[in-house]
């Protein structure tokens, strides 16, 4: 086997191991399917090319996540971007708003949209990816104190906007 070959077993084993996190962390970045699947494979494209110069100063499952992050983050933005536009052209013809995923996902989907970027990933990596402060800290490149008051400020705030 060769150095090529070894490669490309080591990039698939990496594939197998974390593409249902990365998919997880990008749909609850973007909220689309599409999208994330999108993230995902910019992710891993990303991944692809970076490994031969991957040094080791942080573990690969969170050099993994911190393209997740940005991919996710990128994706979300073009589709923020296009519905502007989108909406801005059907604005004249719209007779009814465009239906909904139901109103407790609407609801929620809606808070999540209104917190901070910085409160957002938080809650994603921490509340629904499962990963621990120190986690989170080391992949957002800040103090494990603050991602647990961004934490905290985002449940504060998503309570207050669902009314609870």
């Amino acid at each position: 086997m060769n150095r090529g070959q070894a490669a490309g077993d080591d990039f698939q084993q990496l594939y197998r191991r974390y593409r249902g996190k990365v998919f997880a962390l990008c749909f609850n970045l973007t909220g689309h399917r599409e999208d994330a699947e999108d993230a995902l494979q910019e992710t891993f494209l990303g991944v692809a090319r970076g490994l031969p110069r991957f040094r080791g100063e942080a573990s690969l499952g969170t050099w993994i996540y911190r393209i997740a992050l940005r991919q996710g983050l990128r994706v979300r933005e073009r589709r923020r971007r296009s519905q502007e536009v989108r909406q801005a052209a059907e604005a004249p013809y719209r007779t009814a708003p465009p239906p909904g995923e139901g109103p407790g996902a609407a609801a929620i989907a809606a808070a999540m949209d209104q917190l901070s970027l910085e409160q957002r990933c938080v809650v994603v990596l921490c509340a629904l990816d499962g990963l621990t402060g120190k986690e989170v800290a080391r992949i957002l490149d800040i103090k494990e104190g603050t991602v647990h008051s961004r934490l905290h400020a985002a449940r504060k705030r998503l309570a207050e906007l669902l009314g609870r």
